[in-house]
């Protein structure tokens, strides 16, 4: 056995297809492209006391949540960002207001 699918195929269920054309998370290089090193600096530029979620980040920087949270903890430990609960940042003002 080989893939998930060979196992698929020996337990006798059937595999289960990509919807919509979706990237294989896996396969796709361009999904593991290395975080541009500015990243962090637009990022704190997008950040104010108002919160924005990191979904919304992500989607304004055209990065990945993952690569996006981890700039964002740099910016934490930098103390020039603040993560709040429910998945927001803003800038680290506004965690103690």
């Amino acid at each position: 056995m080989e893939s998930a699918e060979d196992v698929l195929a020996h337990l006798g269920a059937a595999p289960s297809r990509r919807l919509w054309g979706a990237p294989d998370p896996v396969a796709d290089p361009a999904l593991h492209a290395p975080a541009p090193t500015d990243l962090p600096e637009r990022l704190a530029r997008l950040l104010s006391p108002t919160p924005i979620h990191l979904d919304d980040l992500s989607r304004l920087l055209e990065a990945g949540a993952g690569t996006v949270a981890a700039a964002l903890f740099e910016l934490e430990l930098e103390g020039r960002a603040a993560s709040l609960p429910g998945g927001y940042a803003a800038s680290p003002s506004a965690a103690f207001d």
